[in-house]
């Protein structure tokens, strides 16, 4: 929440403005080399099943009024959906697939939670099977963090910020952990963020899941060992935060190889038969929380105020209007 009588670093009107100017400038950014394709999902969700469906609390979205249950599968798995779309739709190797999408978080509605929200980009392009490695996606990481520095000289006019710096190289988790042989995972990662300031990492895991850090090891749509992060040290909450998330698509034999690991069943499912044939190529996909983006670019001082985000705060912002 805002406390009464916070004053924005940046106006209301300059917020939008730039939010317009940065999203167009990044797809100005990605045509260069892309055909840039923008697709709209619906609302999705993150649906834990463990969560009791009979709780008796009023929920504004009720997610579990439905006898299909696979519909509610697929919107909670979101990675995949997008992959199916994709898949469907036949993308071309010089073409680039833009999401933009909300994720509804579920859970939190149902406990009547603050946060449940995030505002994502999604942008996915399909590659060769032989691209799959981390070189590759660092190239891509650098890519796209040279296309967001873009977007903030050419958004200048509405708000002067810095761009980032991040080497073009990465990290592996395991190899940070050695020069901390005393420190938890956790802590050699944020200690680790916190002396680069703007760091590629891979091989992050499920030691974060209490952190900023939301990287995790999904067996149906990353394929582990090729899904890296760039995170930020945030000099006003002193935490590491997760800027995007890249990964490649699992192939049939990643995908199982996964599920093994975790005990987990494989579905009965169109997509998993889709998978299974291996007749369509890899995705590489970059989603950018951009809540934290715009936060962290606009130095916000409290997340809140972004007004992509449903609160008290942005409401009271526009019902001052109509009183």
């Amino acid at each position: 929440m805002i406390e009464k009588g916070y004053v924005p670093k940046v106006s209301y009107r300059k917020t939008i403005e730039y939010i317009n100017s940065f999203e167009k400038s990044l797809k100005s950014y990605l045509s260069k080399k892309y055909k840039v394709i923008d697709f709209d999902l619906p609302i999705l969700t993150n649906i834990n099943k463990s969560v009791d469906i009979n709780l008796e609390q009023k929920r504004y979205i009720n997610f579990d009024n439905s006898s299909n249950n696979k519909i509610y599968q697929l919107i909670s798995n979101y990675s995949n959906l997008m992959s199916y779309i994709i898949w469907n739709f036949e993308l071309q190797g010089n073409e680039c697939a833009f999401f933009k999408y909300k994720v509804i978080e579920r859970d939190s509605i149902i406990t009547n939670n603050d946060s449940m929200q995030k505002n994502i980009y999604s942008i996915n392009f399909v590659i060769h099977e032989e691209e799959r490695n981390i070189d590759f996606l660092t190239l891509m990481a650098s890519n796209i963090i040279e296309g967001i520095n873009q977007a903030i000289i050419e958004s200048k006019q509405y708000y002067k910020t810095r761009t980032f710096f991040v080497d073009k190289k990465s990290y592996d988790i395991l190899d940070i952990k050695k020069k901390y042989p005393l420190l938890s995972y956790k802590n050699s990662f944020n200690r680790f963020v916190t002396l680069k300031k703007s760091v590629l990492i891979y091989n992050v895991i499920n030691e974060f899941t209490n952190s900023n850090v939301t990287n995790y090891k999904d067996p149906d749509s990353y394929d582990w060992e090729n899904t890296m992060g760039w995170y930020l040290f945030d000099d006003n909450s002193q935490k590491p935060l997760e800027m995007f998330l890249i990964s490649i698509s699992p192939n049939w034999t990643i995908y199982t190889k996964q599920k093994l690991i975790y005990n987990s069943p494989i579905e009965d499912n169109d997509y998993i038969n889709k998978l299974k044939s291996d007749k369509f190529p890899p995705i590489v996909s970059i989603k950018i929380n951009y809540d934290l983006l715009l936060y962290v670019i606009l130095n916000k001082l409290n997340i809140n105020e972004l007004p992509c985000i449903n609160n008290e705060y942005n409401l009271n912002v526009i019902y001052k209007y109509f009183k």
